[in-house]
């Protein structure tokens, strides 16, 4: 297959087609031509010439047809369809030629109407509007569109040169086709880009002359040791596809000749190949050669293929006969062998190939010859894999006994049906199993996070020092494959080392993570704490035995293998003490449901110390006692204090250090902050004392648990309650406004805080909590947000906290809820990520000891069986939509004594609840919008109601401004003047801002502050005094020595105080005049100055 492209000379005139997206044409050529004949038909789209017949014997005009869709004809000469007349558009030399309307779907046709050989095709081509931009790509099809293959032209820039010239497109089959009418389409499909114009469309009949030559012969010529039984026909793959002609096949061997005709049965053709079956086997040692008649096979154009007349061009030699039995090589276990596994395979290797013969395969005891297992050859527990045979036994062998195995002879067979020797008596195979082990994995544990446990079993009457056991891990994924431990030449990093520990007599020992915490008593009670090594596992991980350095499988003790995750959530543990592994590829625990079973890990939890599936460690689990009292106790009077006994059971020989944990220490903590007390040896008893907190506010009582546990001891738990004060006051802080959504990606969400109380408020020790649905049902916490510390929120302030920095804000009373300016949040928390368009409650608590995540509601009745805080300042329920979920997506704003709100509980709003404030700050609650909409020009956002971070209670914006007295005044005949605060239009040396304070214009001249008088110990000026100044200025007066450093009224500085007088109205008017003392005292300075300071 070959494509060029030539310069079109003489240079082309714009006869053109304009194409997008798919353009199809199809070419047919009409008749047969004569042999060797070859010729060109052109489809030129010229004025009144139609189509252009070649020299070859080509049907005329009327034969060939097109169909189009998209196509556009401009012009009023025609080109010719048939019948039919289409108009052209106009192109070079007058003439008319093919361009494509924009649109999709584009597709031109071009059909020849009958028979015809092609050889290839081509067509002109150039750029539309001489713009050198179009991708494009040429395919061909010679089943009438069914299929389309590639040419591998693509017409781009590159192929165009750049330019908007003409470029002749050639293309050749890869060898010439005969087709049917319709069959052959060519199509050019658009990529991308400018859209293109062709012309001049032609076709290269030709007739194939090439005869069809030999590619391939099955047996290749010269070959030897061909397998005389196992050849079976002759095999000839030819350049081109064949048919069956006539002559004779002919097979000569020494002094047999076997004749096949070509149209016998025993040959069949299938495209290029031809397949001869032979009607008998080749005989062995000897030298063959096949000849073929001339014209035995021909290709489709009739060439016939030229034939084999010698003895050389496809000769071979077939092989000697085998006449040796497949010899063994080697046995698994190996022969007098002694540590075989009892779950062990039996394998065989040959020193050939081999295949399933007849027979049995029995496995017998040494010492009595007794047959364990008997195993037919043909049967599933035998595989034959090359030159290996493996047979898996239906029965777990003894441990520390001996074995022979007997093969039956004929049991396998090589290629040639040499069968394999027998295998008898009881010193060919014979093996002895290893002794059984001492200590065995008894029990496996896989539960949530890190509670996993692995316990191992003593199963002898003696104590056992695990020196150079350990228990290792087998990832599923790394450092090692959960299968790999099996090879007993991969290595894991995950390994808890037994050394220094001692397993006592038909005792247990307990491995643990360190992080465990369920089941209680596994948890509190086990003897290996582990982190990172054996315990490092989940459900499809692999859990092995060692007794050595290595990770042979001579060193391997016991395992709990895995292939899938059917370890998971789960225990497994013994039933009995036999094998439960094996080092076969893909088997698991599960194979042996004989040795062990499975619990649940609630029936391991509630599990009974006589339970087999009982976590035992090496000592029994001790209980410890706590008792309390008084078990109620005041907040902030006598008694405050309650003393705490805790007592164990059992051995007294050594101390015992008892961990205290309190449930909330915010309301009631052990004295001095300790967190553990120790029971002395001999003694069964000690106490601790726990003091109630006082919170200052009025919270209710509270229960609080105190908990004590000590290694090998089950916990135990007393509960005191703190009576709360009825004299606190009120916790003052409130949840004042949310947003959980936005049409921002989320991106403003915040909560505010509002202190509605007449006191200062530490937010120390203050968390925001959100409890939603998660992945433990309702009840879930789903955000913790811990307010900063050392922050103090005075009456009447505000504190917000938002997703990102800067929000927007609505202060305006026009109804119009357009953002007026952004609040930049008191604290940032980007992973704030509330959810929304569910059902969820908002929580502002003190003294939260929980976690994100945790599920407060386990059983998801609605009410809340754990409260990990001291109490709850505030809270809201956010609802989603009109009715609570009865068992999921609670929210427990109800519940809890404050609201659910929400679009149809007694609210109007949007579908889903997004944004919550009070109407009042610290008032009834209301819906706000969805939308925080930025408008076009970025400048505000609209659709906003919120007001994070300022009152929720509009501000009325004072008419009486600074803006609006300036507004009264003309300043037409000033240019440019500065109308700011601090401008000074007039040039008379005055602000605007202290015109305005003085009652002065800011447009004319006007007098500042005047001197009245001096003295020693007083200064007395006057100015004018506006009746009502701005209500956004303020004004003050200010002293300096030495006009620099200026101070406020009654300030000092030096030793000298400088006090201002009330102003004292001495004339009445629009403005009044009034006077002003100065008074000073202190000292007699050299010199003194006062202003009057306006601030906006």
């Amino acid at each position: 297959m070959k494509f060029q492209t030539t310069p079109s000379t003489p240079p082309r005139q714009p006869g053109h087609a304009r194409w997008t997206k798919w353009i199809a044409v199809a070419a047919m050529i009409a008749s047969p031509l004569a042999a060797n004949a070859q010729s060109t038909s052109t489809i030129n789209f010229d004025t009144a010439a139609n189509w252009t017949q070649g020299s070859g014997s080509f049907t005329s005009y009327s034969n060939h047809s097109y169909t189009e869709a998209n196509w556009n004809f401009m012009g009023t000469s025609v080109i010719r369809n048939g019948t039919s007349v289409q108009d052209g558009f106009p192109g070079a030399l007058g003439t008319y030629s093919w361009r494509l309307q924009d649109g999709s779907g584009s597709m031109l046709t071009a059909t020849y109407g009958a028979s015809m050989t092609i050889a290839g095709f081509g067509f002109d081509v150039r750029c539309w509007d001489g713009n050198p931009d179009p991708i494009y790509t040429v395919e061909y099809s010679t089943d009438s569109g069914a299929t389309y293959t590639s040419t591998g032209i693509a017409i781009n820039n590159a192929f165009l040169d750049n330019s908007s010239a003409w470029k002749t497109l050639t293309f050749t089959l890869p060898s010439p086709t005969t087709v049917t009418a319709g069959q052959l389409k060519v199509r050019v499909v658009r990529t991308n880009g400018e859209r293109i114009m062709i012309d001049n469309f032609q076709w290269t009949t030709g007739i194939d002359t090439t005869p069809p030559t030999i590619a391939t012969r099955t047996p290749a010529d010269n070959a030897t040791n061909v397998p005389a039984a196992a050849t079976t026909a002759l095999v000839i793959v030819f350049s081109e596809n064949i048919t069956k002609g006539t002559g004779n096949i002919t097979l000569t061997g020494n002094s047999t000749v076997t004749t096949i005709p070509v149209t016998d049965t025993a040959v069949s053709v299938s495209g290029v190949t031809a397949t001869i079956t032979l009607p008998a086997s080749l005989a062995s040692s000897t030298a063959y050669y096949v000849n073929i008649d001339a014209g035995a096979f021909k290709d489709a154009a009739n060439n016939n293929f030229t034939g084999i007349a010698d003895t050389t061009t496809w000769n071979f030699t077939t092989s000697t006969p085998d006449l040796t039995a497949p010899a063994r090589v080697s046995f698994a276990p190996a022969d007098n062998s002694s540590n075989a596994i009892p779950t062990t395979n039996l394998v065989i290797s040959y020193d050939e190939g081999i295949v399933k013969g007849n027979g049995t395969v029995a496995i017998k005891k040494s010492s009595d010859a007794s047959v364990v297992e008997s195993i037919a050859v043909s049967s599933g527990q035998v595989t034959v894999s090359g030159s290996t045979a493996t047979i898996d036994p239906s029965v777990v062998l003894d441990y520390a006994t001996g074995y022979y195995v007997e093969v039956s002879a004929g049991a396998f067979t090589d290629a040639a049906t040499n069968g394999t020797a027998a295998i008898s008596g009881s010193s060919t195979w014979n093996f002895t199993t290893r002794a059984a082990p001492a200590v065995v994995i008894s029990q496996y544990y896989e539960g949530a996070s890190s509670d996993k446990f692995i316990e191992l079993k003593n199963l002898t009457g003696s104590d056992i020092a695990l020196d150079g056991y350990r228990v290792t891990a087998w990832s599923n994924t790394s450092p090692a494959n959960n299968q790999d431990w099996k090879s007993g030449t991969n290595t894991t990093t995950r390994i808890t080392d037994l050394s220094g520990y001692i397993i006592p007599a038909n005792g247990s020992l307990l491995v643990a993570n360190s992080a465990a915490t369920v089941p209680v008593y596994a948890a509190a009670n086990f003897d290996v704490s582990d982190n990172g090594g054996c315990t490092a596992f989940n459900g499809d991980d692999s859990v092995v035995l060692y007794n050595g350095p290595g990770f042979t499988q001579a060193e391997v003790v016991d395992a709990v293998s895995f292939v899938a995750n059917d370890g998971a959530d789960k225990s497994f543990y013994r039933l009995n003490h036999g094998p439960g592994f094996d080092f076969n590829s893909g088997s698991s625990i599960l194979n042996y449901s004989g040795v062990w079973a499975t619990k649940t890990l609630a029936e391991v939890a509630s599990a009974l110390e006589s339970d087999a599936w009982y976590l035992s460690a090496s000592q029994p689990i001790g209980t410890l006692t706590l008792s309390l009292s008084p078990s109620s106790i005041n907040e902030s009077t006598a008694p405050s204090t309650s003393t705490a006994t805790v007592t164990r059971s059992g051995d007294t020989s050594s101390d015992l250090i008892v961990l205290i944990a309190s449930s909330n220490s915010s309301v009631a903590e052990v004295a001095d902050e300790a967190v553990s007390v120790t029971i002395p040896a001999g003694q069964s008893s000690a106490q601790f004392v726990i003091n109630a907190k006082d919170n200052l506010w009025l919270i209710g009582d509270q229960a609080v648990t105190f908990t004590v546990s000590a290694i090998g001891f089950l916990p135990a738990s007393a509960q005191v309650t703190v009576l709360d004060d009825p004299t606190d006051p009120t916790f003052p802080v409130v949840i004042n406004e949310i947003r959980v959504d936005d049409d921002n990606g989320d991106g403003f969400e915040y909560f505010e805080l509002y202190n509605a109380g007449s006191v200062a408020v530490s937010l120390d020790n203050l968390s925001y909590i959100v409890i939603g649905d998660g992945t433990g049902g309702s009840g879930v916490i789903e955000n913790v947000t811990a307010l900063a510390t050392g922050v103090t929120l005075q009456p009447g302030e505000f504190y917000l906290v938002a997703k990102q920095a800067s929000l927007p804000v609505d202060s305006d009373t026009d109804g119009d809820q357009v953002a007026d300016f952004t609040a930049t949040p008191d604290q940032l928390v980007t992973n704030l990520d509330f959810e929304n368009e569910d059902n969820v409650t908002h929580l502002l608590v003190s003294g939260f000891t929980g976690s994100n995540g945790q599920d407060l509601d386990t059983n998801d009745d609605g009410t809340l069986d754990s409260t990990p805080w001291a109490f709850i300042a505030d809270g809201i329920g956010l609802l989603s939509n009109v009715s609570i979920p009865s068992e999921t997506e609670l929210a427990y704003g109800s519940s809890l004594g404050f609201l659910n709100i929400g679009p149809g509980v007694g609210m109007a709003g949007d579908a889903a609840t997004s944004h919550v404030y009070r109407t009042a700050d610290g008032g009834t609650w209301a819906l706000g919008p969805f939308g925080t909409t930025q408008t076009p020009d970025n400048s505000v956002l609209a659709d906003v109601k919120d007001t994070p971070g300022i009152s929720n209670v509009p501000v009325v914006p004072p008419s009486n401004t600074f803006a609006n007295w300036m507004s009264g005044y003309d300043f037409s005949g000033f240019t440019n003047p500065d109308l700011s605060a601090t401008g000074d239009p007039d040039n008379d040396g005055l602000a605007n801002s202290l015109e305005n304070i003085l009652g002065s214009s800011p447009a004319a001249p006007s007098q500042g502050l005047t001197n009245v008088s001096t003295s020693s110990g007083n200064l007395i000026f006057r100015h004018t005094r506006n009746a009502t100044p701005a209500s956004d200025l303020t004004a003050s007066y200010e002293w300096s020595t030495d006009l620099t450093n200026w101070r406020a009224s009654s300030a000092s500085a030096g030793g000298i105080t400088v006090t201002f007088g009330a102003p004292v109205t001495v004339a009445a008017g629009t403005p009044d005049l009034v006077e002003v003392t100065a008074t000073i005292t202190g000292g007699s300075p050299a010199k003194v100055f006062a202003r009057y300071k306006v601030v906006k």
